[in-house]
């Protein structure tokens, strides 16, 4: 019994102590727990910001989060918020145009995809794979890759990435010139569509974008009043708000209206779009820089029959900096006039021709006027110089004598007539 008494304060110390060890551990692995929640959380954060920003339209703030969420990648963060970072990455990318990471992003997004055996997100990957190979010319690769996506079983595949995979197919039959495949291509997707109108890529909505190329596609054809009509059917589907979208598609609308030599609709839209651009981010004017503005006033300004103004337009795009991508887009706009299938618009472009060909001759005739003048002065310089030694070679000559070279009896007598009669007196004294 008394064992029993002194074991007791002994038990009872153990088993306090046992206690306070588990919960000090277990508060430790709360902590390190919650340290992982926070570094997992980081990113989910940021996730969600960027779908807030593109629900309100706000793209530049949607991929600035998107990049600092890339950046807080760790080793702890979950392989699903990777890849759905890595695909607001890529979406962005393209969608501004941002070459280099666009591409990097994409492989990174297609590896991670393949690694972690998600089929969704691979799917995205390939059809991201598919338009860098087509904006690079390589249409066999491309199409290889839009095949891929068949390989799926198709309840894997959600109708974005159907859409996309349509659209895709449609893009390189248009670049064969294959229209009625790439029509029917799209009317696939458009029969999607009409299963779930909510579908939108970062906030775009899908409908407006196979509107678009649809409207495109028209345009290649020639049929520019079909590309006009289609176009603004799809305006009805773009919020106000969204500044970006509704510049595409009015930016398109006039460059069409151009094509087909209608310039008061051209001329309406372009003053719209002069205030959306004002509104528009660092990244978007990027993606449209001023130049194109430029150009798109120039050929205004020539349908209008202000041939003046165009020229001078013209002319300024051809100055605008040392790169050839500039000059090229300034030859563009300038070749881009012969296409116009108005019969008059020949004539007009022989009158523009034979402006730009008069400001030639008038640069040429300032210049000669200049270079004659310039010789002219020069002559007239070197005459007063010939005359002002002539003149002192005479009066040398005429006051001193031809052989001794000393001063002759005309110059004798002149230095004496300067001098008073007093002063040779003084003179004579003074000696």
């Amino acid at each position: 019994m008394k064992k029993t008494i002194i074991f007791l304060p002994i038990i009872s110390f153990l088993v306090s102590t046992i206690l306070t060890f588990n919960s000090v551990d277990a508060s430790k692995l709360s902590s390190y727990s919650d340290t992982i929640s926070h570094k997992s959380n980081s990113v989910a954060a940021y996730i969600t910001q960027i779908e807030t920003h593109l629900n309100t339209y706000q793209r530049e703030d949607a991929y600035q989060e998107a990049l600092k969420a890339y950046q807080a990648f760790t080793e702890k963060t979950p392989p699903i918020e990777k890849l759905e970072v890595l695909t607001y990455l890529v979406e962005l990318e393209y969608y501004y145009w941002i070459e280099d990471a666009f591409s990097q992003h994409t492989i990174e997004l297609y590896t991670l995809a393949i690694d972690k055996n998600n089929d969704q997100y691979l799917l995205v990957a390939i059809n991201y794979l598919s338009r860098m190979k087509h904006l690079n010319y390589d249409n066999e690769s491309s199409y290889e890759l839009l095949q891929s996506m068949l390989t799926f079983e198709y309840e894997d595949m959600n109708n974005s990435t159907l859409i996309n995979y349509h659209l895709g197919m449609s893009m390189l039959y248009s670049d064969l010139s294959e229209f009625e495949k790439a029509f029917n291509s799209l009317d696939k997707a458009f029969t999607l569509i009409n299963e779930n109108k909510s579908l939108n890529v970062i906030g775009q909505p899908i409908a407006f974008l196979l509107f678009d190329y649809q409207a495109y596609y028209y345009f290649l054809q020639g049929d520019y009043i079909q590309a006009i009509d289609t176009l603004i059917t799809s305006l009805d589907l773009i919020d106000s708000d969204d500044i970006e979208t509704m510049f595409i598609a009015k930016y398109m609308l006039a460059k069409y209206y151009i094509y087909q030599g209608d310039y008061e609709p051209a001329n309406a839209i372009y003053g719209d779009l002069v205030n959306l651009y004002a509104k528009t981010g660092p990244l978007f004017k990027n993606k449209f820089p001023k130049e194109d503005m430029l150009s798109l006033e120039a050929n205004i300004a020539y349908l209008s029959e202000n041939y003046k103004y165009a020229a001078y337009l013209y002319q300024k795009l051809y100055r605008h900096g040392p790169e050839m991508e500039e000059i090229e887009r300034a030859v563009t706009a300038r070749e881009n006039l012969v296409n116009f299938h108005d019969s008059l618009l020949e004539d007009k472009l022989t009158l523009y021709e034979q402006l730009e060909a008069s400001q030639r001759e008038n640069i040429k005739i300032r210049t000669k006027t200049i270079i004659i003048i310039s010789i002219f002065g020069l002559f007239i310089i070197a005459a007063l110089i010939i005359i002002v030694l002539q003149k002192r070679r005479l009066h040398l000559l005429s006051t001193t004598d031809h052989l001794t070279k000393l001063d002759n009896r005309h110059k004798i007598m002149e230095t004496f007539d300067k001098i008073k009669p007093g002063q040779i007196l003084h003179r004579l004294i003074g000696s």
